[in-house]
């Protein structure tokens, strides 16, 4: 996520249950841990960002911190498509921002992650619509 290790999982037009599958592939057990309970959210939404903490069963403290941007639709290039990936990001970079600095204050960093992690998402979408 730019400047911060935070890393993010992000999906588009994926059912809950081709996510899955694609990380038991990917034998990505972290991610699918983090999103194990999420069915009955990721099924009824569209669009979405999440953060979700792995905690650690031997000391009861979170391990790691997950951040997920799914969207369920494919994405369209329209002008509507790019403000919901835009206001996805945003809560995204809200989330992992948060507990690292003031958002309120450091205005230009948080313009400057969102800039960098909305890059990243419309590069890979531009990649896999070719």
């Amino acid at each position: 996520m730019g400047s911060f290790p935070s890393m993010i999982m992000f999906s588009c037009g994926f059912s809950y249950n081709e996510i899955i599958a694609v990380l038991k592939k990917q034998k990505a057990k972290e991610w699918l841990t983090g999103i194990s309970d999420d069915r009955e959210l990721i099924t009824k939404a569209k669009y979405l960002a999440l953060h979700r903490e792995i905690v650690s069963t031997r000391t009861e403290r979170p391990t790691k911190q997950l951040y997920y941007l799914i969207f369920t639709e494919e994405f369209l290039f329209t002008d509507y498509s790019y403000c919901i990936l835009a206001h996805e990001v945003l809560h995204l970079v809200q989330f992992a921002l948060k507990p690292i600095l003031n958002i309120s204050e450091e205005v230009e960093c948080f313009a400057y992650t969102h800039t960098f992690v909305m890059h990243k998402c419309l590069k890979i979408l531009r990649k896999h619509k070719n």
